[in-house]
């Protein structure tokens, strides 16, 4: 009898290449979500570094400082209220329990004039201190969603009913941002 040259694949030797295939494709793709993730909370992290340098910015310019913590000159002085703002007389630290409905006042950062007197454009705020029309609402930062954006004094003042008297007064505070790291995917 004579034999035939076959040529081409057993059934087998296809079903093990199938396999095999498969296996390999299931890991790939588990590298890629895992670089995905990863990418991710690479530029969520470069989102928070860019809100504490915006925020720092915008404090460190006294004109800036000044409009978005006392208001503007045209407007009624912002009264601050110890009780308020005073956080239980403790200091706060990234270790303290905070939450939205702990003591504090809302505040959200602006630019403002060269004068510092008039507010020019709203840069940060706590999504629970929203947009009120035509203000647009700024508690995201691209992966970053800030939850909540306070003033908290580490004051020792305790005249005066509680409250601050009039003029200007030097106690150090602190401005507390609660934010939070979105889960979305890349564009």
């Amino acid at each position: 009898m004579k034999l035939l040259n076959q040529r081409g694949f057993s059934l087998a030797s296809v079903i093990i290449a199938t396999g095999m295939m498969g296996a390999l494709s299931v890991g790939v793709l588990q590298m890629i979500k895992t670089m995905n993730s990863g990418s991710r909370s690479s530029i969520a992290s470069g989102e928070v570094f860019e809100l504490t340098t915006l925020t720092r910015m915008i404090l460190d310019n006294p004109n800036y400082c000044k409009v978005s913590l006392a208001g503007e000159a045209s407007a009624a002085p912002v009264t601050f209220f110890k009780r308020d703002i005073d956080f239980g007389d403790q200091e706060v630290t990234k270790g303290s329990t905070y939450t939205p409905t702990s003591e504090g006042l809302n505040i959200d950062l602006w630019y403002g004039n060269s004068d510092g007197t008039v507010k020019t454009q709203r840069k940060l705020n706590g999504a629970d201190n929203p947009d009120v029309a035509p203000i647009p609402d700024k508690s995201h930062l691209g992966f970053v969603k800030i939850r909540s954006m306070k003033l908290v004094m580490n004051n020792v003042f305790t005249g005066n009913n509680g409250n601050y008297p009039p003029g200007i007064r030097t106690e150090p505070g602190q401005i507390v941002v609660l934010y939070e790291k979105e889960e979305r995917k890349l564009r």
